[in-house]
C-alpha cells in the first residue's frame, strides 16, 4: 500500500525522509520490516515528496543505481541491485534525494517542494 507524501504531522522537509530498516541485515532477515519471500533484500524510502530522484552511490562515491519516483506517493522501495543487476555488498551507502519538480498543495497552492532541493541520507547494508 502507498503511503500519501510528506512526513509526520505535515512536515514537507526533506529531512523527514527515511530509510528502512537501516541497518539492513540479511541474518536478521525475519524479524525485520518488509522481509518476506516476496521482497527479500528490499530497503523502503518513507515520507518523500511526490516527485523526485534518489540516486544511491557507494562509500566511495560510486553511482550504482538511481530511480526516479513518480507515483506521487510518499514511499518507494529499493531492492538493492545495481543499475545493471548485481546484489550489492555489505557496506556504507549514500541515497541523494533531488526534487524534480515543483510541488504545491492541491487545496491552498501553499509550495511545499522546490525543484532543486537536495539531501543525502547514509545508510548501511550487512550481509
Amino acid at each position: 500500500m502507498r503511503r500519501p507524501f510528506g512526513g509526520a504531522n505535515g512536515n514537507y522537509s526533506l529531512s523527514a525522509i527515511r530509510i528502512v530498516p537501516n541497518p539492513y541485515n540479511i541474518s536478521a532477515k525475519g524479524i525485520q520490516y518488509g522481509t518476506d519471500n516476496l521482497v527479500a533484500d528490499q530497503l523502503s524510502f518513507f515520507n518523500l515528496p511526490p516527485l523526485c530522484k534518489i540516486s544511491i552511490f557507494t562509500d566511495t562515491g560510486e553511482l550504482i543505481q538511481t530511480i526516479n519516483h513518480t507515483n506521487g506517493s510518499g514511499d518507494e522501495t529499493w531492492n538493492s541491485q545495481t543499475s545493471s543487476g548485481q546484489v550489492v555488498a555489505s557496506g556504507l551507502y549514500i541515497a541523494y534525494f533531488e526534487v524534480t519538480q515543483d510541488y504545491k498543495d492541491p487545496q491552498t497552492q501553499k509550495l511545499l517542494y522546490t525543484k532543486g532541493e537536495t539531501i543525502y541520507k547514509k545508510f548501511i547494508i550487512i550481509r
